[in-house]
């Protein structure tokens, strides 16, 4: 590369590092310096997220682009909650290009809630089940509180953000509703941006079967941008 890329990679909201793990090593493959930082308050109990704010969500990725400072361009990417954050932090910090998968507006989707869980009564699995169990009782409702928080205040600045983006959506996510996309898409200003939809993967899709074509999807943005973005 005539230039050195270093790329901001952040997971999503109650996640970890390991939600976007695919997506950083084939970025690395690819010759990009990664941060993906752990946010503050995530990756151990639930616990330690009752005491933090959104501030120090955002603040936390911000610290993690210490890693990636000297590059020539930065870009950044968020998967679900992780992209309000790159949205925070493009304002301040003017990345080349921003990606965002699976990103929240508008979130849960009552209909795909509905139809996972007929899917698993009907198959006998109860994989779907499980998990909205899991979420319910292991988020704390400060850290959900926190969470809206972030996400009214990220909408409010919108009209702000006007560096190239891909949206990335799965049509079929439970948990984010696919109007977000839309949503994004029509009240960001940037000139140069594309909504992309991916057919099916859910929610944590970097971590599904369908993980590859999103995967393609991004690098081949952030490759392209690499050479045209000034």
């Amino acid at each position: 590369m005539q230039s050195s890329v270093g790329i901001l990679l952040v997971h999503g909201f109650g996640g970890s590092i390991n939600e976007v793990a695919p997506l950083a090593a084939k970025l690395q493959q690819a010759g990009y310096m990664v941060a993906c930082p752990t946010l503050k308050g995530h990756g151990g109990s639930p616990a330690d997220m009752k005491s933090v704010t959104y501030q120090q969500w955002v603040a936390s990725a911000e610290e993690e682009m210490e890693q990636i400072k000297g590059c020539d361009k930065i870009f950044f990417i968020g998967f679900s909650m992780g992209g309000l954050i790159a949205l925070q932090l493009a304002l301040k910090h003017n990345p080349a290009a921003i990606a965002t998968i699976n990103t929240p507006v508008y979130y849960w989707s009552v209909r795909q809630i509905l139809s996972n869980i007929y899917h698993d009564i009907r198959s006998s699995t109860w994989h779907n089940i499980k998990r909205y169990t899991k979420a319910g009782n292991s988020l704390p409702l400060s850290a959900m509180w926190q969470f809206r928080q972030l996400l009214i205040a990220t909408k409010k600045q919108l009209h702000r953000i006007h560096q190239p983006i891909l949206i990335k959506q799965c049509k079929d996510d439970d948990t984010v509703q696919k109007k977000s996309a839309s949503y994004l898409f029509h009240h960001i200003s940037s000139v140069d941006k594309t909504l992309s939809w991916q057919p099916k993967g859910g929610h944590v899709v970097l971590l599904s079967p369908f993980a590859p074509k999103v995967i393609t999807d991004i690098t081949t943005f952030i490759h392209s941008q690499s050479l045209t973005t000034e």
